[in-house]
């Protein structure tokens, strides 16, 4: 990673002013992702993110994350955002937000935003094909889906 990104984590996360408690990254040359955070004496911490599985016998086998399915990977990369969400005050543009996923698992991700979204000042714009999610159960306001048709002028 360049040591110019390095420097801004760090004083982003360090900040005084930042309300920040850590910080998600990929790395794509090594396929590692790790979790940044602040230890008790202020300094940053760097942890490699890695999922548990109960294995033959009961016992537990820890994987690196690029073992995971794409499916998993991508829930993993959306944790930052629907936390960020939730805090309100964003905007997020997501294309194709339902890759790797099952359709079920969209829907019900879709579901879960709006049941509790009521008192959140964010919003998703999402550019998806997942037809699924065309359904008056999900959105019933005339303006939450809009369609995009190209042609040759545009």
């Amino acid at each position: 990673m360049p040591n110019e990104i390095k420097e801004d984590i760090k004083n982003d996360l360090l900040s005084e002013k930042s309300e920040k408690k850590g910080a998600f990254l990929s790395n794509p040359q090594d396929d590692k992702h790790y979790i940044i955070s602040k230890n008790k004496e202020n300094e940053l911490e760097a942890k490699l993110l890695k999922t548990k599985h109960k294995v033959i016998g009961g016992t537990f086998e820890l994987f690196d994350l690029k073992d995971e399915s794409d499916g998993t990977r991508r829930i993993m990369d959306l944790i930052p955002l629907i936390i960020d969400f939730f805090k309100g005050g964003n905007v997020f543009i997501v294309d194709e937000m339902e890759r790797s996923l099952h359709p079920n698992l969209i829907y019900d991700l879709f579901d879960f935003f709006l049941s509790k979204c009521d008192n959140i000042n964010s919003q998703f714009i999402v550019a998806s094909h997942e037809s699924t999610l065309l359904t008056q159960k999900l959105f019933y306001v005339k303006d939450e889906i809009w369609f995009a048709v190209k042609d040759k002028q545009e």
